[in-house]
């Protein structure tokens, strides 16, 4: 047909006729598109019989690319969405065009060339101009090719005019990543495939990510002049973690936004980054960190990504995941010879290289600790004359503009006292902006307090995502059961979650000072498990989280002076989850819809004002306290149990009214029935005297005066009213 002169599309008609004549059950459209596309204009060839056809591409070299890594493409399936931007209300595919081959503010040229198809097989070249006179069409489309075209029609290598032609491609303007299969030809997982272009984000800019209205995820990296062996170095790494490489062809049609597949789903656009301006901000190509990451990838080991610690004598090699330990030279060794084979060094030059390698390597990357510090980001850190290595810094969450109906609605409910909404919010901001920076500010400990299952821990959760993503109970260590802490060292948050409390008065006071010196010194000495004690200042936050019954309050140090001041008590109300949260699977579904909110929580709070009635100069905000908890906190006060104490044993009458000492009056009371009570309370000697004094400046009903006679202070002791005995009498009984 072509030798006769027909065209194209006079042979594809003929075709489909006689296939429809032939074999009428039989749809071949799609198979006679796919041969024309292939071996239109071709050369004929004569077969002999028994011969096999060669295919015509077997003589060219294949390029070798990784295969995947089912681990490797699994690694960040637990990723959450909080990243994610949504796409404007109302996006269609000319918004998405205007916006992604914009040359400034007047939008692209109108002789703009693109190429889209409606099918793989179908794909025209048209101007933006055309295709803005036919927007109305555009959802009907399936695929496009991501770099404009330099002209309309061009030469396929089998030397026949295709408005698809390779050589009509003009300059890379995107690279895709196209989220592919495991091994076994099963799926990569949505979520994994979204935290992998997370982490591909942090190392290329990323334009946009769609749902292909199948099984795979494609993420759009601006390219911005770079080089075409950076471009396959960075598309090799993301094929390890399941991309596919096709879509490195420079032709290759990637599907376009906001367009329809033909099983009619719509290939929607779920990241977008914004309009050129704001993509300006997006993190540049990477390409030290790319070359590396694949090397390590490949086996190569980069002597930059390499630490020696000189204590044990390890070598710490950089996975970009973790800091892997090696105790034996072998291992490391090989993998520096294959960086420096790599390099193109053969022989002695490559025994030389990797000699003064491992000379350089435990000297100058010597370091003398590794492990986490709360508020440290990963990586290299000098501190008193040592070297530092950060194995694991926070998850520092990106504050971005958004909606956050759901926390909206959690904070409400819980905090129906508007300033305490303020006081737990400004608490946050100020931690946040603590952890990001790396610099320790002392702030107050923050008790939320309510009936059981209120939602405390829901709260708790969500200051732990916020403030990087790692929390520790610190009770066991403050109370010297643990000859270490490092487990604290490394997570900003220090939270006692439904901890049963002491009602010991010298237990809760060596919680507060214990608390003191871990928030309000300027420095911290941490026992840490083979090594010497170090003194640093890790950035930390402490929060409680207990039931507001008395025997639960216990945990909290009693309201004295020097530690009132840092102590902030919120009532939290019960909160109704405004989304279904009973099932693994809801919890799950609820859980990431709330830390994908986050990052505009974040925002919003970020720019609060500070009322000045709610200012601290030191901690940024004050220590504010709840009335109805404070009530309750102080039926805690030793110095209220002692007051009960007395008055119970006067209606007993085992205690007269007039003036007594603390030890005539501890003498007393240890005498008495209230022998139990009194020596649980008074245990330590000078105890009854300081509660007296605290009782006679807090105008108590019993403790009226005092005055010193030879040198001891004597209290005058009233009778309480009967109104208050009986009170106090039905409390005791």
């Amino acid at each position: 047909m072509y030798d006769a002169g027909l065209t194209r599309r006079h042979a594809k008609t003929t075709l489909l006729a006689a296939a429809r004549t032939f074999r009428p059950k039989d749809d071949r459209e799609r198979d006679i598109e796919r041969d024309l596309q292939c071996h239109w204009g071709t050369p004929r060839s004569v077969v002999r019989k028994g011969e096999k056809i060669k295919n015509p591409s077997s003589g060219k070299r294949s390029d070798s690319w990784p295969q995947v890594d089912d681990e490797l493409a699994l690694r960040f399936k637990e990723e959450d969405r909080g990243w994610v931007k949504s796409p404007p209300e109302g996006q269609d595919t000319l918004d998405v065009l205007y916006d992604l081959y914009s040359s400034g503010n007047n939008g692209p040229e109108s002789d703009l060339l693109l190429c889209v198809g409606v099918s793989k097989y179908e794909a025209v070249t048209k101007s933006y101009c055309e295709i803005e006179q036919v927007s109305e069409r555009l959802s009907q489309l399936q695929f496009i090719v991501p770099h404009p075209m330099t002209q309309k029609e061009g030469l396929t290598e089998a030397v026949n005019l295709s408005q698809r032609a390779k050589e009509s491609v003009g300059p890379r303007r995107f690279l895709v990543v196209e989220m592919d299969l495991l091994s076994d030809e099963s799926p990569v997982p949505e979520s994994a495939q979204l935290g992998t272009l997370k982490y591909l984000s942090r190392l290329a800019p990323l334009t946009m990510v769609l749902r292909s209205g199948g099984k795979s995820l494609h993420g759009w990296f601006e390219v911005r002049e770079c080089e075409e062996d950076h471009l396959r170095n960075f598309l090799s790494l993301a094929c390890f973690y399941g991309a596919d490489h096709a879509a490195f062809t420079l032709n290759q049609l990637m599907r376009l936004p906001w367009g329809v597949r033909d099983n009619g789903k719509i290939q929607e656009v779920i990241h977008w980054s914004g309009s050129p301006e704001e993509r300006r901000k997006l993190p540049e190509w990477d390409h030290d960190t790319i070359e590396m990451d694949l090397a390590f990838l490949q086996g190569c080991f980069p002597p930059s990504r390499i630490f020696y610690l000189s204590g044990p004598a390890k070598y710490l090699v950089d996975t970009s995941e973790t800091f892997r330990e090696y105790g034996r030279k072998g291992p490391v060794k090989t993998g520096l010879e294959k960086w420096f084979a790599r390099k193109g060094l053969e022989d002695s030059a490559l025994k030389d290289a990797v000699n003064e390698a491992f000379g350089k390597i435990e000297i100058e990357r010597a370091i003398d600790w590794k492990g986490d510090i709360a508020g440290q980001p990963r990586g290299l850190l000098r501190l008193q004359g040592k070297r530092f290595l950060i194995d694991q810094g926070p998850k520092i969450i990106e504050p971005s503009e958004g909606k956050t109906p759901l926390l909206d609605s959690i904070l409400s409910q819980a905090f129906p006292n508007a300033t305490a909404c303020t006081i737990f919010e400004l608490w946050l901001a100020g931690r946040y902006v603590a952890v990001r920076d790396g610099k320790h500010v002392p702030s107050p400990m923050v008790v939320l307090a309510g009936k059981k299952n209120a939602g405390k821990s829901l709260l708790a959760s969500i200051a732990k995502e916020i403030l990087g993503g790692r929390a520790a109970n610190p009770m066991t260590a403050w109370r010297g059961k643990l000859p270490w802490t490092d487990n604290l060292l490394g997570c900003e948050l220090l939270l006692i979650d439904d901890s049963v409390g002491s009602s010991d008065p010298r237990a809760r006071r060596e919680f507060g000072e214990r608390f003191k010196e871990a928030i309000y010194a300027g420095s911290v000495e941490i026992n840490k498990r083979n090594h010497s004690s170090l003194t640093m200042r890790p950035a930390w936050a402490v929060m409680v989280c207990c039931n507001d019954e008395p025997s639960n309050l216990s945990v909290i140090p009693p309201l004295e002076e020097g530690i009132a001041d840092k102590i902030s008590l919120l009532k939290v109300r019960p909160i109704i989850t405004p989304m279904p949260a009973v099932t693994p699977g809801e919890k799950s579904a609820f859980w990431s819809a709330i830390k994908a909110e986050l990052p505009a929580l974040l925002d919003r709070i970020l720019g609060l004002e500070t009322p000045k009635e709610l200012k601290d100069s030191r901690s940024g905000v004050i220590a504010w306290k709840d009335p109805e908890l404070l009530e309750a906190i102080s039926q805690l006060a030793p110095e209220t149990q002692l007051e009960e104490l007395l008055a119970l044993a006067m209606q007993k009458n085992q205690l007269t009214p007039g003036w007594k000492s603390a030890a005539e009056l501890k003498s007393v009371l240890f005498s008495s029935s209230l022998r139990g009570h009194a020596e649980k309370l008074l245990n330590y000697t000078p105890n009854c005297g300081k509660y007296l004094s605290s009782l006679l400046g807090s105008s108590s009903a019993i403790v009226k005066e005092s005055k010193i006679v030879n040198g001891i202070t004597q209290y005058l002791l009233s009778a309480p009213s009967l109104e208050s005995e009986k009170q106090e009498a039905d409390e005791f009984d």
